[in-house]
C-alpha cells in the first residue's frame, strides 16, 4: 500500500512523508563505528510484531495501518543507514513504540500522521 486515503477521500498522504528523517535520526543516534551497533532496519524487522501489537493495543487502530507505518520506518532507517546500540535495545524499542503510537494517534484524531 503506497498511500493512505482519508475516510471521505478528501486527502491523500504519501507514506514517504510519514517519518521525517530528523525524527528517525533522533530515535537511532548511534554511530556506525560503535562495536555494539546493529542496523536499525534489522532491529525493527526483528521487533515488528511486538511493536505492531503494542501500538494496536493502545490505539485501537487497524493493524494494516500500523504495519505500513512500521514498514515505512524500517525502510527509511535502512536507507539512512541508522544504527541501534545493542546494549540499549529496550530503550530503542520503547522509543520507537512510543513514536509509532504518537503518529497513529495523531492520524486517528486528525486524519494525518504529521501535523505541519
Amino acid at each position: 500500500m503506497a498511500e493512505f486515503y482519508h475516510q471521505n477521500g478528501r486527502e491523500e498522504v504519501a507514506v514517504t512523508e510519514l517519518t521525517p528523517d530528523t525524527d528517525l535520526r533522533d530515535l537511532f543516534p548511534v554511530s556506525k563505528r560503535r562495536k555494539a551497533a546493529l542496523p536499525a532496519r534489522d532491529f525493527l524487522h526483528q521487533h515488528r510484531k511486538a511493536i505492531t501489537d503494542k501500538v494496536a493495543q493502545w490505539t485501537g487502530a487497524q493493524r494494516s495501518l500500523i504495519k505500513t507505518l512500521i514498514d515505512t520506518i524500517e525502510k527509511r532507517a535502512g536507507e539512512l543507514d541508522l544504527r541501534v546500540d545493542q546494549t540499549r535495545e529496550a530503550e530503542h524499542l520503547a522509543e520507537v513504540t512510543a513514536y509509532a503510537t504518537a503518529l497513529v494517534m495523531t492520524y486517528v484524531a486528525k486524519g494525518k500522521f504529521i501535523q505541519p
